[in-house]
């Protein structure tokens, strides 16, 4: 079974691709900082190839429990989605 979980605010600050042995599959991971505590976690390669160094995300995980692992399947850039907090004004 897959637990989901998400909306983390965290920074990416590195990228690493690496192929297997046989050629035939490549792992993706990014290095992520998530209040002041920095790792590496695998990731899908959607999400690698939209991952951009030094930038913020909103990010979503799944923990699969079968392989009792956890990886990064979703980013959304934190600046999408912000709500205007502007004063508005009545419209003449």
């Amino acid at each position: 079974m897959n637990i989901k979980f998400g909306a983390i605010k965290g920074m990416v600050v590195g990228k690493k691709d690496t192929k297997s042995a046989d050629g035939k599959s490549t792992y993706y991971k990014l290095s992520i900082v998530i209040d002041g505590e920095a790792g590496m976690i695998s990731c899908t390669e959607d999400v690698f190839m939209n991952a951009d160094n030094m930038k913020e995300y909103n990010m979503f995980f799944v923990y699969n429990e079968s392989y009792k692992s956890l990886s990064l399947k979703k980013i959304v850039p934190v600046d999408i989605g912000k709500v205007n907090t502007e004063p508005t004004r009545p419209a003449k």
